[in-house]
């Protein structure tokens, strides 16, 4: 493999250590690279030093740190030819449309359910229509615009590394399903920050905390399923990723019962995922175990 300079002379130190433990340098990159930003942030909603750029500039921001992280890694491993199979996979678009209504459709096919059931079953109220799509931390931006938005910070930005590069560097030497719960259980500690300056995060009971992290490890087993299924294409994942957050992250989304519903839906969702595709692959196709780059 080529050096970062392509020069093929002697490695940096810093190539030596990544070419050692990859993936270690790059969740270190990863929380390193986000907490720069969310760390102040935290700080900053505790009292402890002011901040001067907007909150919504440093809490977005911090979605690329995956990116970068994992940007920085495989150029030290493996240079611009790595980099071009790193990015390339965000191109491959040409995965059948039933991945694309998956990515797109089945967000908000799930939150529809979940509100129908919420209802009809609980007897909760009905949704905030209106609040469907609509952030609170972009109130200048329509819902098109919003999901566009998330889509390019939150689904690009996090979808690179995770699924991108760690991924398919643990499933190269377990099973994908082992694979997707360690990037999920990573995924996890990788929100710390977010539980002191998200209220929505810092009033959340211990048993609600584990059951938050129990579905993102569950949403890591789904977007590893979109990921291999695809054969390597990141552009679902990532779809899927941004229209996730665009649905349940909006103002329309906060109904307990809604929630709870959501949640159980999601679960059964993840264990027919792991059923039909396998553990092994988490897809039915076996070669998508070694589809990235």
């Amino acid at each position: 493999m080529a050096s970062v300079d392509g020069s093929g002379g002697g490695r940096s130190a810093w190539s030596s250590v990544v070419r050692r433990r990859p993936l270690l340098a790059f969740v270190v990159l990863a929380y390193g690279i986000t907490w720069l930003f969310r760390i102040p942030l935290a700080a900053s909603t505790a009292g402890v030093i002011p901040v001067v750029l907007p909150r919504a500039v440093l809490q977005f921001a911090g979605d690329f740190g995956p990116l970068v992280a994992a940007t920085v890694v495989v150029a030290a491993l493996e240079g611009r030819a790595g980099l071009r199979g790193l990015f390339g996979q965000v191109l491959r678009w040409r995965v059948g449309w039933g991945w694309y209504a998956a990515a797109l459709l089945g967000p908000v096919a799930l939150f529809l359910a979940a509100a129908v059931v919420s209802m009809v079953v609980l007897g909760a109220p009905a949704p905030d229509w209106a609040g469907f799509g609509r952030w609170e931390e972009l109130p200048f931006l329509g819902p098109v615009a919003t999901w566009a938005f998330l889509v390019v910070v939150i689904g690009f930005g996090e979808e690179v590394g995770w699924r991108g590069f760690a991924q398919p560097h643990l499933q190269a030497r377990h099973s994908a399903l082992v694979a997707a719960v360690v990037v999920g259980l990573f995924w996890v500690f990788w929100h710390a920050p977010t539980f002191v300056f998200d209220a929505a995060f810092s009033t959340m009971s211990v048993p609600f905390t584990i059951g938050w992290a129990v579905l993102v490890v569950a949403g890591s087993i789904v977007l590893a399923w979109l990921y291999n299924g695809t054969g390597g294409s990141l552009l679902i994942p990532i779809l899927f990723h941004g229209t996730q957050d665009f649905t349940m992250a909006s103002a329309a989304a906060r109904g307990e019962e809604l929630n709870l519903v959501w949640a159980v839906l999601f679960l059964v969702l993840t264990a027919a995922v792991v059923r039909v595709a396998g553990p092994r692959h988490l897809s039915r196709s076996r070669s998508s175990r070694s589809a990235a780059r």
